[in-house]
């Protein structure tokens, strides 16, 4: 019975040895199977943790949303840990979703069990459709741009060229009509941050000394493809819903659209044929633009699509004339992806800094970005020096929408229902462009290979482009033709035809009337034809006996007039010709027939050879004369009138003799005057007791010889001079003598 006891004993502890060896043995293959990370979480609680690591590489956060519950383990390393056992297998069949970056993060994702059964055939022009992958919470880092890797995330266009040791991209030369910009290959995350720095050098020229155009900054949701219409426009208006700010050096008026179609199918180039708006009144002015799509009526009067730019003029601000020196000037656009503000400022050279602020649209999940420059008649060396841009990738699809060849008909933009991030969807659609109908997806090189049409982002950055190609409708054109006809006519001074008449090879003229916008496109051909066919844009065909030539106008060759044996040429009712030759004939749509003729007269005087005389008419006879009746009597003749006496003159008035003047009270003593010839003094003696009247006869004359007057005894004179001479002349010897006395009395009584 013990030593029953003690073999039970030794097999319960051989078995208990031999347990716990198989144990240790399959313990580190079943723990391969065990779930150690973190439970897994649906979608709607995905926690994505920010990095900001250098370059693009992504962080390192191991908690995944799996689809149908499947859990899995990332190795921190970036590569998947292969299971060990044999329900482990399921799970390594499952295709992988990568995050791109310098160092990736591969994720096993569910693989639907269901295929599909289109015709390879039918999905040779189209990438195969993604299943729906995990979603993962890890983004991508930060990526730093300077200028050493530049070309790596830009791509440059039209005349912009880049220089990597100064970091200088020249948007323009300092060269006339000029257009480069240079666009970033990735899409911006619009829910993060990024901030750009660098210079800005707008030449050394303002607009009143021919500067011109300026440099444009660009956040669109449109392809990150896409390139803005230059000149006016400044590389903005174009793009779709396009957040933009330009530093414009020349003041654009409003300039209406003189292409006749559809925005998206103006060449970028073409400005004045997609139009721009008005510029506010600075001339030199930094401020922000937005686009909008808008019918915009053009030069024909219809309306065509636009996506139309329009500066905002409470932002504007007036930049200083000297800013434009030729010298760099610090500059900065910077954005909050949580407010959603963007900053732009700009240093001028005193120093003083602009600022600039406006908020982006709070639906905006990606932006597309890109920096314009160009010049036109006016020019400016424009450069932009990049000294670090920051920013976080957005993962995003391309759409287009073109004709056979792969012109671009239209504009549309890509939805993102779970956002731009890598494993979210995204959608396309097809649009109804006028004039066309859809084709298929792209399949070939002239259009481009195109990506499903809805599908997931496996990777940060671009995803590719959805294409959707269109071919045109069988348009139902209206023609109208008109021929015009050229006759030359050769006659002398009567009317007669002297020479054959010319007739020249008419000209037909056809216009074609486009019924889908109005337009009229006007050809023209050599010699009477009918109307032709015409391709789907609506031209004539040209066969090898036909060529339509478009032009609105076109003319008959030059004529030279005949040589007529014993004629010359005299004159011509031809426009612009001479007597040699009918000149070229210019003829349009609305002209008549032209009927020409030329006169010649004879070299040689015609002998004239009487004609026979007729015989005169027998002359009347003449008729009798007519007695002429009796005179009658004359009338008895008119007596004259007696002369009219005339009556007695009347007497003239006699002469009034004037009155004796008054006496002056006292007489002027004049300046002794000269001595008269004679005086005459009546020598009639007064009677005794009467005052004597003198009567005074002067013989002087005057120069003219006019005979004094002589006054009469009734007649008072005025005294004259030297009338009292003797009297004056006895008065003053008695006062001298009576002063010589009186002197020598008071002499002699003086004395002692």
């Amino acid at each position: 019975m013990e030593r029953g006891w003690k073999r039970h004993q030794r097999l319960w502890l051989f078995s208990g040895v031999l347990v716990f060896g198989v144990g240790l043995t399959v313990l580190p293959a079943a723990a391969d199977g065990v779930d150690t990370a973190p439970p897994a979480t649906t979608a709607d609680a995905v926690s994505t943790p920010i990095s900001h690591a250098t370059n693009s590489d992504v962080t390192t956060d191991q908690s995944v949303t799996v689809a149908d519950s499947v859990t899995h383990h990332v190795s921190t390393t970036g590569a998947a840990v292969a299971p060990t056992n044999a329900a482990a297998n399921n799970v390594t069949s499952r295709p992988t979703a990568t995050v791109m970056g310098s160092d990736s993060t591969t994720v096993p994702v569910n693989k639907s069990p269901t295929t599909s059964t289109a015709p390879l055939a039918q999905q040779s022009h189209v990438a195969a459709p993604v299943a729906k992958p995990v979603m993962a919470t890890q983004r991508p880092a930060y990526i730093h741009v300077d200028q050493d890797n530049f070309t790596q995330y830009f791509d440059l266009n039209g005349s912009a060229t880049y220089d990597k040791p100064t970091g200088i991209v020249t948007v323009t030369p300092d060269k006339n009509d000029q257009v480069g910009n240079f666009a970033l290959k990735p899409k911006i995350d619009a829910s993060t941050n990024f901030t750009l720095l660098g210079q800005v050098n707008l030449g050394n020229r303002t607009s009143a000394t021919g500067g011109a155009d300026g440099i444009g900054f660009a956040f669109h949701n449109g392809n990150s493809t896409d390139i803005g219409n230059a000149g006016g426009n400044l590389g903005i208006g174009g793009l779709i819903d396009a957040l933009g700010f330009k530093l414009d050096t020349w003041h654009n008026g409003a300039h209406m659209p003189e292409a006749l179609r559809s925005g998206a199918q103006v060449s970028t180039t073409d400005a004045n044929g997609y139009g721009w708006a008005n510029d506010p009144d600075p001339a030199q002015f930094g401020g922000f633009v937005t686009t909008t799509d808008q019918q915009i009526k053009a030069i024909d009067g219809h309306a065509y699509d636009r996506w139309w730019a329009q500066t905002d003029f409470n932002s504007v601000q007036a930049l200083q004339s000297n800013d434009l020196n030729g010298q760099f000037h610090n500059f900065k656009v910077s954005y909050d992806g949580q407010s959603r503000e963007l900053q732009v400022t700009y240093e001028e050279t005193n120093g003083h800094v602009l600022t600039w602020t406006k908020l982006a649209p709070v639906d905006r999940q990606a932006f597309a970005m890109v920096v314009s420059a160009s010049t036109g008649g006016a020019k400016n060396l424009q450069q932009f020096k990049l000294e670090s841009f920051d920013f976080q990738q957005a993962a995003t699809m391309n759409v287009q929408y073109v004709d056979l060849n792969g012109r671009q008909l239209a504009q549309a933009t890509v939805n993102y229902p779970d956002g731009a991030v890598v494993n979210g969807t995204y959608a396309t659609s097809q649009l109804d462009i006028s004039g066309y109908h859809f084709v298929n997806m792209g399949d070939n090189p002239t259009t481009g290979i195109s990506s499903p049409a809805n599908g997931y982002l496996n990777r940060v950055g671009d995803n590719g482009t959805v294409i959707y190609v269109y071919d045109q409708n069988p348009v139902d054109y209206a023609t109208t033709t008109r021929v015009v006809h050229e006759m030359i006519h050769y006659l002398n001074e009567q009317q007669q035809v002297i020479a054959p008449s010319y007739q020249a090879q008419p000209i037909t003229f056809l216009q074609v009337k486009d019924p889908t916008n109005g337009s009229i496109s006007t050809y023209y051909s050599l010699g009477n034809n009918e109307v032709p066919l015409l391709n789907t844009a609506g031209q004539p065909l040209v066969t090898s006996t036909v060529r339509w030539i478009p032009g609105e106008a076109s003319t008959f060759s030059p004529v030279t007039n005949p040589n007529v044996q014993g004629y010359q040429a005299v004159s011509t009712d031809a426009l612009n010709s001479n007597l040699s030759e009918i000149a070229a004939q210019m003829v349009t749509t609305t002209s008549k027939d032209l009927d020409l003729t030329v006169y010649y007269q004879s070299l040689i005087a015609p002998t004239m050879i009487p004609d026979k005389p007729s015989e005169p008419a027998k002359p009347d006879l003449p008729q009798v004369p007519i007695v002429p009746s009796e005179p009658g009597k004359p009338a008895e003749p008119v007596l004259s009138q007696r002369p009219i006496i005339p009556s007695t003159p009347v007497k003239p008035t006699p002469l009034v003799v004037p009155t004796t003047p008054a006496m002056p009270t006292k007489p002027v003593v004049p300046s002794r005057p000269s001595r008269p010839d004679q005086m005459a003094v009546s020598t009639k003696h007064p009677t005794r007791g009467q005052q004597p009247k003198r009567v005074i006869v002067s013989t002087i004359r005057s120069r003219s010889q006019r005979p004094v007057t002589t006054l009469t005894d009734k007649q008072v004179t005025l005294p004259r001079t030297n009338e009292n001479v003797a009297t004056v002349n006895w008065w003053a010897w008695i006062l001298v003598i009576g002063g010589w006395l009186g002197s020598l009395v008071w002499w002699r009584r003086s004395r002692p």
